[in-house]
């Protein structure tokens, strides 16, 4: 909740992954927190350093993790599209290179 939270700001865009989106709306309180963040971040720095934290470490990783659920997303959306023209086939009786939809499956009633 943190990271979402401190970084909402007017005219700002923030990305966030499915579950964590559904976290913060189940838990968050929406506010503009920034400026207290920006103010309070020199010395909550300093005292991570001095702490032995690798803020550049921390920052590479949760990068990674990002890009790659990113790109997981990414791919899931490609493959979605890769499977769509399965939907589709050629009309035999039509002219040629006509195409024909397919309906998408639904389950006979009852």
């Amino acid at each position: 909740m943190y990271y979402v939270e401190a970084l909402a700001a007017p005219h700002t865009v923030n990305t966030l992954p499915p579950e964590t989106f559904d976290a913060y709306r189940d838990h968050g309180s929406p506010a503009v927190r920034i400026h207290e963040a920006m103010a309070a971040a020199p010395g909550q720095l300093a005292r991570l350093a001095e702490a032995g934290i690798d803020l550049d470490a921390v920052t590479r990783d949760l990068e990674e993790e990002g890009v790659a659920k990113f790109a997981a997303s990414h791919a899931a959306v490609l493959a979605g599209i890769d499977a769509k023209p399965e939907r589709w086939s050629r009309t035999p009786a039509a002219e040629p290179g006509a195409l024909q939809v397919r309906p998408p499956f639904h389950s006979a009633p009852g």
